[in-house]
């Protein structure tokens, strides 16, 4: 099966990671991916605009299929149209002319799309809230663990405390201010990877820390088996990458109670009262204990090659609903593409190439 693709994301965001994952399953699947250039082109306001007017050009070449995994829907796209959501939290932190235009592409997009895969039920809550046209096009396919491994769960007895990214809906400035109000005393210091400087004045003055950025995947895994916890009070994410990533590895997880977080971590950690810095930390004197066994158990449950068969799936059930494909053939044969270009194809996503019909 000939598949358009949205072209690759650049850095370590959810949707990067998601991409990653899911074209390099469906190319070892034995289909033939074919991207559109990469939105992502540098940061001045020029390279935004160029890198918008990208974003809605397809892939070109005719195609079975196309996947799109990332915002603005390309225009002029005239195959069975596979769609993944992230999230809506754009209502609720864009400008009143960004969010005008978050809306008027989402709306397209749910008009358009064949099907829609959320990563969440938040997400699928969330969208048919906002447009109840998705009701009967959204499924949920939970993410996989992020760019931690399978196998690599590893009890840490450090009394390392962990906090990522520097984004506002992660809360880790609350999470600073909280726990430099009453520092716990299982907390014998901080890693922080990618925070705020304002995160890093809060907590250099009342435990040891350690700082990172721009760290490696390897060493990103290295540092979430260091820690004993993870915390992170954001509820706006789609997913939730990095709870499952610090869950994955090993660590006591410690989020708010929220449905998102109810979803993805439930009781494999500890769901605390959303609140001011002095509120949080009253919830925080004694450490969670939720045993190895269960946090574990709970991680397993997500899986890159659960979530690239589901969409596999889904991409062929659009595909042979539309007639593209013959039903029950698995649309695996390369239309137009012999093996080596097939290969070529596989070889050049892994080395991280970008290849363009």
């Amino acid at each position: 099966m000939r598949i358009g693709c949205s072209g690759q994301v650049a850095g370590r965001s959810g949707i990067g990671v998601l991409q990653e994952h899911l074209y390099a399953y469906l190319a070892d699947a034995g289909h033939e991916l074919v991207f559109s250039k990469p939105r992502d082109v540098g940061t001045s306001p020029a390279d935004r605009m160029r890198g918008l007017t990208r974003g809605f050009r397809p892939a070109r070449g005719p195609v079975d299929v196309y996947l799109s995994t990332v915002p603005p829907l390309p225009s002029g796209i005239h195959a069975p149209l596979l769609t993944v959501v992230h999230d809506l939290r754009w209502v609720r932190t864009r400008s009143k002319i960004g969010a005008t235009y978050r809306a008027w592409d989402l709306h397209r997009t749910v008009r358009r799309s064949d099907a829609l895969v959320c990563v969440s039920e938040n997400t699928r809550r969330d969208l048919i809230e906002f447009d109840p046209k998705a009701s009967d096009k959204a499924i949920v396919r939970p993410l996989g663990p992020g760019l931690v491994p399978e196998g690599s769960f590893q009890q840490s007895n450090s009394g390392l405390v962990m906090l990522v990214g520097s984004a506002t809906h992660k809360r880790n400035e609350l999470a600073a201010a909280a726990l430099a109000l009453a520092p716990p005393p299982w907390a014998r210091g901080v890693i922080g990877v990618g925070v705020s400087e304002q995160v890093r004045l809060t907590l250099s003055r009342v435990l040891p820390c350690e700082w990172f950025q721009n760290v490696s995947d390897a060493e990103m895994l290295a540092l979430y088996q260091r820690a004993e916890y993870f915390l992170m009070l954001g509820t706006d994410e789609g997913f939730g990458l990095p709870f499952i990533e610090a869950l994955a590895a090993g660590c006591q997880v410690i989020a708010t109670d929220h449905l998102l977080l109810r979803e993805v971590v439930g009781a494999a950690g500890r769901l605390i009262t959303s609140g001011n810095p002095a509120e949080v930390g009253r919830q925080l004197p004694s450490a969670p204990t939720v045993p190895a066994g269960m946090r574990a158990d709970h991680a397993k449950q997500f899986s890159w090659k659960v979530f690239g068969e589901g969409c596999e799936a889904d991409l062929l059930r659009v595909a042979e609903d539309s007639g593209r494909i013959r039903r029950g053939d698995g649309g695996r044969r390369f239309r137009g593409c012999n093996d080596q270009s097939a290969s070529a194809m596989k070889c050049g996503w892994r080395s991280g190439v970008n290849l363009y019909a």
